[in-house]
């Protein structure tokens, strides 16, 4: 029986200097068949909500498998709760703009993406995605065991913080929320997620839903190399969908091949989907912690218990990857 899950993210397939781990997990979602998608929803962060929204819906239309329910696309929250957006535009502007991002995606030029701003998506954001958990919860009632559908959320925590705070009643219709985000280690590093909306997390982490948190600690062991790409996309006999694959990915990987401590590109978003379809292949221990103001994940004596997946099976990831990309799994 296949898990109803609702995933939210900030896609960035083909945006120059926009990470692409979140079109690897979209993927996965979609194809894995242990998995029932049943909404993505898109927010701020690696892009625009806006764009993310059509990044994911090009992954949904060259994914989608034969007599396949695509799940709907939701463009969610265009700003943080309280604070602004331009010093992660800024960010995706010098990527595609240093030497390193002009090796990676050709001339350089940064390429500016839509961004609406307009607060009164923001304000209808909740009522929306309300509709999708019940919407989704009601499928799994007539599908499954459970009436509770998963959240898994590898972009800011916005969308969700907004959904609780106008609809605490939806808390019944969630089973638990999978997130990437926070960091332990390595200093004053915040994650990205965490720190684009702390406010945010810190309301995800002051509810009474079960998490599951993947932090950067964990998704940094992860790696893909371009040659371990090369066997993936020579896996997937779905030909377009691997030439889109090769353009979506391909510039990101020679990005971080040139600016990150690692052989290829970290994949942190995709952990999250497997931690649910191979729980076998993670290390997961239960820990007290905290968001402080800035989105730095601590452990506290004082804070909310919650599920750390400390350890991956690297090579398990890639390979479950490969197969469901490939119909295999």
């Amino acid at each position: 029986m296949s898990l109803p899950i609702i995933v939210d993210c900030d896609p960035g397939n083909g945006i120059p200097g926009a990470n692409v781990d979140d079109a690897l997990a979209l993927l996965y979602a979609q194809r894995h068949p242990e998995l029932d998608c049943r909404a993505v929803w898109t927010v701020f962060g690696n892009t625009p909500s806006d764009t993310g929204a059509k990044c994911a819906q090009e992954i949904v239309d060259r994914a989608a498998l034969s007599g396949q329910t695509p799940p709907c696309i939701r463009q969610g929250s265009t700003h943080p709760l309280h604070a602004s957006t331009q010093r992660w535009d800024h960010q995706r502007k010098e990527y595609a703009s240093s030497p390193e991002g002009v090796f990676a995606w050709g001339d350089g030029r940064f390429v500016p993406v839509s961004g609406d701003g307009n607060s009164s998506i923001d304000e209808a954001v909740a009522k929306k995605l309300f509709r999708d958990v019940t919407d989704a919860a009601s499928v799994a009632a007539a599908t499954s065991a459970s009436q509770k559908v998963t959240i898994v959320a590898i972009g800011p925590l916005t969308n969700i913080a907004r959904l609780l705070t106008a609809h605490p009643e939806c808390r019944e219709l969630i089973e638990q929320i999978v997130l990437m985000g926070g960091c332990f280690g390595f200093g004053d590093l915040v994650d990205t997620n965490f720190a684009v909306d702390p406010e945010a997390a810190q309301i995800v982490f002051d509810s009474a839903i079960p998490l599951t948190v993947v932090p950067l600690d964990t998704t940094r062991t992860t790696h893909m190399s371009q040659e371990r790409w090369e066997r993936i996309l020579k896996a997937c006999t779905d030909k377009d969908l691997a030439e889109a694959l090769r353009q979506w990915i391909n510039p990101w990987l020679a990005f971080s091949q040139q600016t990150r401590p690692v052989d290829g590109m970290w994949v942190h978003d995709l952990v999250t989907l497997f931690a649910l379809t191979n729980p076998e292949l993670v290390s997961i221990e239960d820990a007290h912690c905290a968001v402080n103001e800035a989105g730095k994940l601590k452990r506290c004596s004082d804070g909310r218990l919650v599920s750390v997946v400390t350890a991956v099976d690297n090579e398990g990831l890639l390979g479950a990857f490969e197969r469901a990309i490939a119909g295999r799994d």
